[in-house]
């Protein structure tokens, strides 16, 4: 979990500064001294929402990775250091294997759009946290179905669901949720208008999700769900601002250690991801967010909005599995805003109207 030191020596941190599509390389930690085989390191940096575009140009995307001092190419990104590795804006702890015989140890920043990031600190062995994983399914509550409760309550797992920023649910339309005990939402920030996520005006969609985050004797819906899976630095501030205390975007973005305090973004995997590479996930220490859509019988067919309950529930067995030897915990969204951002989310909760 991200402590409040790193936030509040960030002054204290090196500024790194790139042109767009290109490599910048600095000896941050020239009294590093690599072991005769590697070794994990960590280093906390900060990304400004501006270094994290929307797209990816071919290989040109925004990266941190270590390399030795004395020369012989970079260490083997791990976690939390690109885009696909779960980089985020805001706090990261990227993971990296330095080299053997390092001495020094490099930092190198790229972003395919320029730019700066600060370097905190380095920490060599980090500990590995303890796992999380939280299942989320955009669909609506009615279509939060008995089965699919079943099916995660009899495993003793738990999951979270999200509305689109249109709709009007009364307490009656919930009442069965209520009665199973599945009341932690998201709101889908879907919307008609082509918005971009770095530069647009977000106000119109921020105040129609504001109109649909609580429903009747339900607890404030705890996340965004990302149109598109997309985030920007428009979109981020605008819906950080507003107090939302996670915004899940980024979908196949990989995982990372931390949450960050400001921006509280969360990137997110798929089933075919989280079905062969979970064990790996877990052995991180990573924060697991999978989304997925309806749970639709054998024979319909799995897709990008629908899996088929066989694969999914094979999936579901393997959790339980990890869960009951105590190697990963299964949350839903607002128990890790509690975890994580848990001053966000009192603040959140505690707003009015």
């Amino acid at each position: 979990m991200l402590d409040d030191s790193h936030v509040r020596y960030a002054t204290q941190a090196v500024k790194m500064t790139a042109e767009a599509g290109k490599t910048v390389t600095a000896n941050l930690f020239p009294d590093y001294r690599g072991k005769a085989s590697s070794e994990r390191v960590g280093l906390w940096v900060w990304v400004g929402p501006e270094n994290m575009p929307t797209t990816s140009s071919g290989s040109i995307y925004t990266s941190v990775t270590v390399g030795r001092g004395n020369g012989g190419g970079n260490g083997v990104q791990i976690i939390g250091t690109d885009r696909y590795k779960g980089l985020r804006p805001g706090w990261n702890l990227c993971v990296c294997e330095s080299q053997a015989y390092a001495v020094g140890l490099t930092v190198q920043f790229r972003s395919e759009s320029g730019g700066s990031i600060w370097v905190d600190s380095l920490i060599v062995e980090p500990d590995t946290p303890k796992p999380v994983i939280v299942f989320t399914h955009d669909v609506a509550p009615g279509q939060v179905t008995q089965d699919m409760i079943d099916m995660y309550q009899s495993r003793g797992l738990v999951f979270t669901w999200d509305q689109s920023n249109d709709s009007n649910w009364t307490a009656d339309q919930v009442a069965h949720l209520l009665s199973a005990g599945v009341t932690d939402g998201g709101v889908y920030s879907g919307h008609p208008e082509d918005i971009d996520y770095d530069t647009g005006d977000w106000t119109v969609v921020a105040e129609r999700m504001k109109h649909v985050r609580d429903i009747p004797s339900l607890p404030r819906a705890s996340y965004v769900a990302s149109t598109r899976n997309q985030l920007g630095k428009a979109y981020l501030e605008r819906l950080s601002g507003d107090g939302w205390p996670l915004i899940r975007g980024n979908y196949g973005g990989g995982l990372g250690l931390t949450i960050d305090p400001t921006y509280r973004s969360v990137p997110t995997i798929g089933y075919e991801d989280a079905s062969t590479k979970l064990d790996t996930y877990v052995e991180l220490g990573a924060i697991i967010v999978i989304t997925e859509h309806k749970i639709v019988a054998d024979g319909e067919g799995s897709g990008t909005t629908q899996i088929e309950v066989s694969k999914w529930t094979a999936l579901l067995d393997h959790v339980k599995e990890l869960v009951d030897a105590g190697k990963v915990e299964c949350l839903t969204m607002r128990q890790l805003a509690e975890r994580y951002v848990p001053h966000a989310l009192t603040a959140w909760d505690a707003q009015g109207d």
